[in-house]
């Protein structure tokens, strides 16, 4: 019996997404680049545009420290991308929030108006909770 030599299409699917990823890797780190941040930074900005950054959890979710994350915070600040105040109901609460400067930084690749998207249009991989009616709706 001749054994098939070509892998089953699985595996070739795989394979094939392995690459996809890596090439998404790299432009994500091309276009943080480009715009003068690194890739890190690039992810705690676009998460800072969201609604309820926490670093904690940031940390935990890219299984991280708070302590990098704190770091890539401070590099933040550092060039005025974002600011952070203490919040009214809990001064041990941060909420931090884009400046201008940090606005323009991240729409500076972002994709043709009219289309939704996340800051240089990459899909943020932060999980977000789905309404009952659109699971219903699957």
């Amino acid at each position: 019996m001749k054994a098939n030599r070509r892998p089953p299409a699985v595996h070739r699917a795989i394979g094939q997404l392995q690459r996809l990823t890596e090439l998404f890797g790299k432009r994500r780190v091309q276009l943080a680049t480009g715009v003068g941040l690194t890739e890190q930074q690039w992810r705690v900005l676009e998460e800072i545009a969201t609604e309820h950054f926490m670093p904690s959890m940031f940390a935990r979710g890219r299984r991280s420290t708070a302590a990098a994350v704190s770091r890539i915070i401070r590099q933040l600040l550092d060039k005025q991308l974002v600011s952070v105040s203490v919040s009214r109901t809990d001064g041990r609460q941060r909420r931090y929030v884009l400046t201008a400067k940090g606005s323009a930084r991240s729409t500076r690749c972002a994709p043709s108006a009219g289309v939704p998207s996340t800051p240089c249009g990459w899909i943020s991989t932060r999980r977000r909770s789905t309404p009952s009616s659109a699971r219903a709706a699957s």
